[in-house]
């Protein structure tokens, strides 16, 4: 039986605090399972004006140690920090080959010990010896061997046919890809001070992703969602590069928002499991109600994502799909992100509608009554705000080069 125990520093920078030490971390497990995680604000944070929970499940604003018995479960804040199941993989895949060492993907030692420089959202988490970090991830030069690596992983090579050379590449694009989830690998990119979210294309995507989720965030502007923009890199390494503006970095990349996904804020606050709810837009609404510091604008937030993601068929409206940002000054609804359709006739939506598995269409918003808290009048103005958008899809797919080819097979799936 083996055991571990390991102390880290957690450091905040939000432009409220700036650069502060929030707290320190303790981290015991057996056998690569964690048993329990130690977490105490420090009192510089506590007595500052703007000191906020990082984590109002599983860390309540107070003076408290809090003891978490986890389970083997991961409390919202780290867990919104680490690579979700699929990193962890690859992670703990490219230091095996690397590093000729073993290391256990279900172990958050191990995995802190190997995530990046660079994350998403205002935390740094380091070991108790070690100063924190805020990277901006890869230079945009090297963005060619990422995109080789993001190849190598798509493809699904496994660890032992992985040599020396490759496993640097992989490792090239680990060192931008700390905190950064999701089915697909994506990369954190800077160039001229500006930082990005590099999305790569895989083999398996029904259309060019790149041009298609562009599209479709312009579309989504246009709704009146708020939403970053971003371009589309061509001919890397013979496929096309999505680079979104990042919405955490903020004051020229000096601060940044803290981030916190609803799947966090839905975990049970006993065990951290995730919610085994069936899950609605009803309940990021609940989360809303209860934190927002803007609920009349995060509500209609809400109601154009839910009506938008219903118009474009975009079924993969999963709880790490939607977070709440925090400048140090309260909690909102923070911009959309992952908007793109899917071809898959018949699939229900990841999140329903009050006692329905698929959210309302646009064209079923008649004025009558209130939805997801938004009054009458305004919900109606949302619902044709989205259909005005929607309706113009073969002209964002123009501006974002989207082929005729890709522009007719996302049309056929357009619901209004």
């Amino acid at each position: 039986m083996s055991r571990k125990n390991e102390k880290y520093r957690v450091t905040i920078n939000t432009p409220a605090t700036r650069i502060i030490t929030c707290g320190k971390m303790v981290i015991r497990e057996t056998d690569g399972n964690t048993d329990g995680i130690g977490f105490q604000y420090s009192a510089e944070y506590l007595d500052h004006p703007f000191a906020f929970s990082i984590d109002p499940i599983a860390l309540p604003l107070s003076r408290t140690t809090f003891q978490l018995t986890v389970n083997n479960n991961t409390p919202g804040f780290l867990d919104d920090y680490l690579p979700d199941r699929w990193g962890r993989k690859v992670l703990t895949r490219i230091a095996t080959a690397s590093k000729k060492k073993n290391f256990n993907s279900n172990s958050i030692i191990d995995i802190l010990s190997l995530v990046s420089q660079s994350n998403i959202g205002a935390i740094s988490i380091v070991q108790q010896d070690q100063k924190p970090y805020f990277d901006l991830g890869i230079h945009f030069d090297e963005l060619m061997n990422a995109e080789k690596a993001a190849q190598i992983i798509d493809n699904d090579t496994p660890p032992e046919k992985i040599q020396l050379e490759t496993a640097k590449l992989i490792h090239l694009w680990q060192e931008g890809s700390g905190g950064v989830g999701g089915a697909r690998p994506k990369s954190l990119v800077h160039k001229d001070s500006i930082g990005y979210l590099a999305k790569f294309n895989s083999n398996k995507d029904d259309y060019n992703n790149a041009k298609v989720e562009l599209a479709c965030l312009l579309m989504a502007k246009a709704a009146g969602i708020d939403v970053k923009g971003g371009f589309v890199q061509p001919d890397i390494n013979a496929r096309d590069v999505l680079l979104l503006n990042r919405f955490d970095l903020l004051n020229s990349n000096k601060n940044r928002l803290q981030l916190i996904t609803i799947n966090a804020m839905l975990k049970d606050k006993n065990t951290f499991v995730d919610c085994g709810q069936s899950f609605r837009y009803d309940q990021i609404q609940q989360v809303l109600n209860r934190y927002s510091t803007n609920i009349s604008e995060d509500v209609k937030q809400l109601l154009r994502l839910m009506l938008f993601n219903r118009a474009i068929n975009n079924t993969d409206d999963h709880e790490r799909n939607f977070s709440l940002s925090n400048d140090g000054t309260g909690y909102r609804l923070s911009p959309a992100y992952d908007l793109v359709p899917s071809f898959a006739y018949g699939q229900y939506h990841a999140a329903g509608y009050q006692y329905s598995p698929t959210p309302l269409k646009p064209s079923e918003v008649d004025g009558s009554k209130r939805i997801l808290g938004v009054p009458k009048v305004e919900a109606k103005n949302c619902a044709e705000q989205i259909i005005n958008a929607v309706k113009q899809w073969y002209h964002f797919a123009e501006l974002a080069g989207v082929s005729e080819q890709d522009a007719d097979k996302v049309s056929e799936v357009l619901n209004l």
